[in-house]
């Protein structure tokens, strides 16, 4: 039996260093393992933050980028809106002084009007005159001021070119009053030394 015994100790011996060996290999696999396992997920870890880093960089530049053209877009839009400012306050400046004038001119033509029918040609030729420089397609205000000079003084030849000039723009436009050949034929009269 003593025999028996170191044979029974000598191979649990055997089976308890085999399976202290086996778990020492296999914990030593299991630790290449993990620790292969950590590395590979280091790794992955550290290309993702690399890959999030340059993404994020990318999308800075993105939105730096979309900044800067929102910026100059609201810059031009700004500068239109100034410059669209600038164009309605000057056209309100122009309808003010428009209608100024207009009313103005309203009562410059009421007052030829009058000193024409109360026949002071000088002051209402004068009146005429300044009306024709802003509506100069007016013929009944052309045709007042070219009678008022006529009638201011009759044989003043050097008012003819500008009488005759007068009846003839008035003729062009189809302005009829017998007036304008009276007017023409007494000054071609005169022009031709009073024969005809």
């Amino acid at each position: 039996m003593k025999k028996n015994t170191i044979l029974f100790l000598s191979l649990l011996c055997i089976i308890e260093l085999s399976v202290i060996f086996f778990g020492y290999m296999y914990t030593k696999s299991v630790k290449k393992t993990l620790g292969d396992a950590v590395s590979e997920l280091a790794e992955k870890v550290e290309s993702l933050e690399s890959n999030m880093r340059e993404e994020f960089k990318e999308t800075g530049k993105n939105i730096n980028s979309v900044l800067n053209s929102t910026n100059a877009q609201f810059s031009e839009t700004t500068k239109m809106s100034r410059t669209y400012g600038q164009i309605l306050e000057e056209q309100q400046k122009q309808r003010v002084d428009t209608v100024s004038r207009d009313t103005s001119l309203i009562e410059k033509k009421k007052n030829a009007d009058a000193l024409y029918n109360a026949k002071e040609y000088k002051r209402s030729y004068e009146l005429y005159s300044e009306i024709l420089t802003y509506q100069g397609e007016d013929s009944d205000v052309r045709f007042k001021k070219m009678y008022s000079l006529f009638n201011m003084n009759k044989m003043d030849s050097a008012k003819y070119k500008e009488i005759l000039t007068d009846c003839a723009i008035l003729k062009n436009k189809g302005y009829a009053n017998p007036a304008i050949d009276e007017i023409e034929r007494f000054i071609s009269f005169e022009t031709k030394g009073g024969l005809q």
